[in-house]
């Protein structure tokens, strides 16, 4: 009877604090509950971007922010281009020494121009590097406020998800609040 008494105070106590106890042999052992249900949502991160009223709006800075530079660069490259023609066109009236002395200098402006082109490509791309890092924060945050709203444990990009039901899909509840969010950094 004590035996008894035992083992179920022994099944109470480990059904109360998580556990199950399995009898084997007249010995208690303690077995792991199964885990929660994983919920899985999917998010089309692309379209959220794609679509997001804010991403444009500092896309569109980006390119006004770079747009005097690409414009003198662009300049540069047309005046380099033109040289180069008038080159070729009058290098068969020209002495040696002036085709030799042009050339020269034509090789000096075009290393310059890809200097300064490459200049220009790392400033953009760490603007733009600086730009996305906060958009994809903001759009972290919004995804696991949505997530944990509708109690999902995982949420995937669909473009890695084969299928997927649609009503995991929480793209629209994303873009939704992602944009609220923008729109609410815009006032302050």
């Amino acid at each position: 009877m004590k035996k008894i008494l035992g083992l179920s105070l022994a099944l109470s106590a480990a059904l109360v604090f998580g556990n199950v106890a399995v009898a084997t042999g007249g010995a208690v052992t303690s077995a792991p509950l199964p885990p929660p249900e994983q919920r899985v949502a999917v998010v089309q991160i692309a379209k959220v971007l794609h679509d997001s009223p804010q991403v444009k709006k500092d896309v569109d800075q980006l390119k006004t922010q770079f747009k005097k530079d690409q414009d003198a660069i662009q300049a540069k490259q047309d005046a380099l281009q033109k040289k180069m023609a008038d080159l070729k066109k009058n290098e068969a009236v020209m002495s040696a020494a002036d085709k030799a002395k042009t050339e020269k200098e034509l090789a000096e402006e075009r290393q310059a121009l890809i200097k300064e082109i490459g200049d220009f490509q790392k400033k953009l791309t760490t603007a733009q590097k600086s730009m996305m890092d906060v958009v994809f924060k903001e759009l972290n945050e919004v995804i696991q406020t949505v997530a944990k709203e509708r109690h999902f444990s995982v949420v995937l990009d669909s473009q890695f998800v084969l299928y997927a039901v649609p009503t995991q899909d929480i793209t629209a509840e994303v873009e939704k609040a992602f944009d609220a969010k923008g729109h609410k950094k815009d006032k302050k």
